[in-house]
């Protein structure tokens, strides 16, 4: 009787052009390893292990998965007894995730967007602030937002000599919503936490909408919620509304198609509206490149910034990674996508 080694379903085997991750959701982790190994796959996530021993290298790896508990030895009849994970994903708030983009003028969008949706049950509104706000102004959207049917709050704002950190930490203690304020153009680069909420202090300058759009390793979510909604929906756009500095809706502040301005009929007759959900079913296993990428189904995406504008499934233009060559911009031996490309049509 053949033994197998099959893999725990919380780990679960991703191929990409050069090499396999495997996506560890429960401990939100990842490592490598060589195709060779996701190829040796069966339908039950299982392998075969056979009489005669692998060669060396492939023993070496199944020591390695065996070590880091990715998965165990069974006999087929016990493999049974492990069902994989349902990946199908579904959500019952109106909008999964919201940002609103505003400006010195925001008391207009914000009164607006209150009277008209109070019932629009959101699961995440992010508030990027592009001025600099005193904590009176701070108090005067949290409490506006806070009173709706939002489930967390994330704050973007600049960095500013009228709010120091005790004046976060009040926010943070007056509003339990909010999980999350990030200071750019911080003179100082610091990660704190304090009670629900964590405080990220950057260097880095945010003009505004336009510096959307980055890929990077550091935006990587292995979790089985990203890895569920990734498998047939866009992993940043998918039930996502947004509000620019000047009122209008969009998927994203940067996209440039418009679907009306804030206050003209409810947010929550968007989420219908065929044109504007056509962006949530872009799943990376349909995008340019992004379809042999090891990292697709924990990496962010992005369909305002394309290579061609022409092209709905285009590369995210950000991205500096090379599936090709399992490289990143930096990296001694890179080269892009194009460049490779060229080289080996």
């Amino acid at each position: 009787m053949p033994s197998y080694f099959k893999f725990f379903a919380c780990c679960i085997p991703v191929k990409g052009f050069l090499r396999t991750v495997i996506y560890d959701l429960q401990r939100k982790q990842y490592c490598f390893i060589p195709n060779e190994i996701f190829d040796l796959l069966e339908d039950s996530n299982r392998i075969v292990i056979p009489v005669n021993s692998f060669p060396e290298f492939l023993n070496e790896v199944f020591d390695f998965l065996l070590e880091r508990e990715f998965g165990f030895i069974c006999t087929a009849e016990e493999c049974e007894l492990f069902p994989q994970l349902d990946l199908e994903y579904e959500s019952f708030y109106d909008y999964d995730s919201m940002i609103i983009d505003l400006d010195l003028g925001y008391s207009t969008v914000i009164n607006t967007f209150s009277n008209k949706n109070k019932n629009l049950l959101i699961n995440a509104l992010q508030l990027r602030l592009f001025f600099n706000p005193t904590i009176s102004q701070l108090t005067d959207i949290l409490e506006t937002f806070s009173a709706l049917n939002i489930c967390s709050i994330e704050m973007i704002m600049p960095h500013s000599s009228q709010v120091n950190q005790g004046d976060l930490e009040n926010i943070v203690e007056g509003f339990e919503k909010v999980t999350s304020i990030s200071i750019f153009s911080s003179p100082i680069k610091e990660l704190l936490s304090y009670k629900q909420s964590s405080i990220n202090y950057m260097q880095e300058t945010i003009v505004g909408e336009s510096d959307c759009g980055k890929i990077d390793e550091s935006f990587f979510c292995c979790n089985l919620l990203t890895f569920c909604e990734s498998q047939k929906f866009n992993t940043c756009l998918n039930k996502k509304i947004s509000i620019d500095v000047k009122g209008n809706i969009k998927n994203c502040p940067s996209c440039k198609q418009t679907f009306g301005v804030i206050g003209q009929k409810p947010l929550v007759e968007l989420k219908d509206h065929l044109n504007f959900k056509r962006v949530w079913g872009v799943s990376k296993n349909q995008i340019d490149v992004c379809k042999d990428c090891e990292f697709r189904h924990m990496c962010t995406d992005c369909r305002a910034y394309i290579k061609d504008q022409s092209n709905t499934f285009s590369q995210p233009s950000k991205c500096n990674y090379n599936p090709y060559i399992a490289k990143w911009k930096g990296q001694e031996g890179y080269v892009s996508v194009e460049e490779w490309k060229s080289k080996n049509k």
